[in-house]
């Protein structure tokens, strides 16, 4: 399965997780009634890598760093998911990846949408 962000293609990985967060607010009353306020649901994706040689590595970390420098979100398309040219922020986990010499080990790239559903 193909995943580019911008125009990017990203390498082979090992995982990919489909995460959904739900957007709403939770109040209980005094007598102990729930109610809930539904806003919308926010899509992500959780995509790790255990190896990638570092040139590859360079070239998302640039997209990462380009989010902050332009202010805008980069674009993200799986055809075999169905989404197209969907807004996203890029969430790099610097705590997991070793560095070698020639490549990083246990990188992970978490995409969130800009808009929930």
């Amino acid at each position: 399965m193909n995943i580019i962000i911008g125009t990017l293609t990203l390498p082979n990985y090992t995982d990919l997780t489909n995460i959904e967060t739900p957007n709403a607010s939770e109040n209980i009353t005094l007598d102990a009634s729930l109610f809930v306020d539904f806003v919308n649901r926010r899509r992500g994706w959780k995509i790790k890598w255990n190896l990638m040689d570092m040139a590859r590595y360079d070239e998302i970390k640039a997209l990462y760093d380009l989010q902050f420098s332009s202010g805008a979100f980069n674009n993200l398309t799986i055809a075999d998911l169905g989404i197209s040219a969907l807004p996203v922020y890029m969430k790099i986990n610097e705590k997991s990846i070793k560095y070698n010499a020639s490549s990083v080990e246990g990188f992970e790239l978490e995409l969130l949408e800009q808009a929930g559903v």
